[in-house]
């Protein structure tokens, strides 16, 4: 079958191709762009294209991950700040808005943006304006924006929490991205590319066998494209010479300890049984949450949740890593400049 490209996305499946089109005609104007998909179908990479392919390629590209930034923390990553705005606001900053003058800003997880901060996205798509956190002057910007979600943001709007205004502002040109799931060609297209990506852990060219591929195509993939992706990955780590199925991956899952990541055709293999969620944490359930939640709010009690977990994977992070923030960066997919403006938030230093 034809293979269709735009940037890094490849795919012979038609309904992909359909998007991939619109993509490629709309990245010639300044239009915003909706992209929407599930997690792991290739929304940054459909950005990513859509910047490289119009007349802004040369300009910067930025990304902002609503659902990877504290809340606390994303205004000043997309508006900036002037010094003192908070604390450890040791020096002014430029947010992505103004850093990406010229050039692409793709918000990633919009539907992740705190409402009360969808106002001011809206002035920037209105009016090409941004105000730094804690500074009354208005700066114009000359940016494209593109965005993306793995939400049904006109159902935020009935349910009220993403404003109409701006839901029709980000809405010019909507593109979905399908699943992997609907489209079953590109498993194994994906798959041989991914093959090829993967070292050889012994300067031998993997092999993807029959019983491999059937079985990759028997599997529902929820997590797409990146879960497609982490198998083979996974798979060719462990492969002494060819790449096998189910024997490799399996060796894979172990080694990684994944729990039941691998895709099973039906009388193939059986899948692991699930262990119960105590099991697995290491803790009686409740143990950590409850005590948080009681007698709370239900937006103070989330917000104390939310807190415990990001202290707690920081530590995990910096311990891991041996205290290199670059390294732990890279690992948690975030820029190190929000890892240490997170670790500032909670008092925790580079050797913790």
């Amino acid at each position: 079958m034809e293979v269709h490209q735009l940037g890094r996305l490849r795919t012979c499946s038609e309904s992909l191709k359909d998007a991939l089109r619109i993509l490629e005609e709309v990245a010639a104007t300044d239009t915003t762009v909706l992209i929407l998909g599930e997690t792991g179908t290739g929304k940054e990479l459909a950005a990513e294209a859509v910047h490289e392919s119009s007349p802004r390629s040369q300009g910067p590209y930025m990304v902002v991950d609503c659902a990877a930034v504290p809340k606390d923390l994303i205004e000043s990553e997309l508006f900036g700040h002037a010094k003192g705005a908070f604390t450890g606001a040791t020096a002014e900053r430029k947010g992505a808005f103004e850093a990406a003058h010229e050039g692409t800003v793709f918000i990633d997880e919009i539907g992740e943006l705190p409402l009360d901060l969808q106002s001011r996205m809206l002035r920037v798509l209105e009016r090409r304006q941004v105000k730094r956190v804690g500074e009354n002057i208005t700066r114009k910007v000359d940016v494209r924006i593109v965005a993306a979600t793995n939400r049904d943001l006109a159902r935020e709007v009935e349910r009220g929490t993403f404003r109409q205004d701006l839901y029709f502002r980000l809405n010019v040109v909507m593109v979905r991205l399908p699943p992997l799931r609907e489209r079953p060609d590109d498993i194994e297209l994906l798959a041989r590319q991914f093959l090829l990506d993967a070292p050889a852990p012994f300067g031998e060219a993997l092999e993807l066998k029959d019983d491999a591929l059937a079985r990759l195509k028997a599997y529902a993939w929820p997590g797409n494209v990146r879960e497609l992706r982490n198998i083979i990955d996974r798979g060719a780590s462990v492969s002494d010479s060819v790449y096998r199925v189910p024997d490799d991956l399996e060796r894979a899952a172990r080694l990684h300890q994944i729990d039941n990541p691998l895709p099973y055709a039906p009388g193939m293999v059986e899948a692991p049984p699930k262990p119960p969620a105590a099991e697995l944490s290491g803790q009686p359930p409740g143990r950590l949450t409850e005590p948080l939640w009681r007698d709370k709010t239900y937006k103070d009690a989330r917000d104390a949740v939310m807190e415990d977990f990001e202290r707690g994977y920081l530590l995990a992070l910096l311990e891991t890593h041996r205290g290199n923030v670059s390294a732990a960066a890279r690992a948690a997919g975030i820029h190190r400049n929000i890892l240490h403006r997170m670790m500032a938030r909670y008092g925790i230093q580079r050797g913790a």
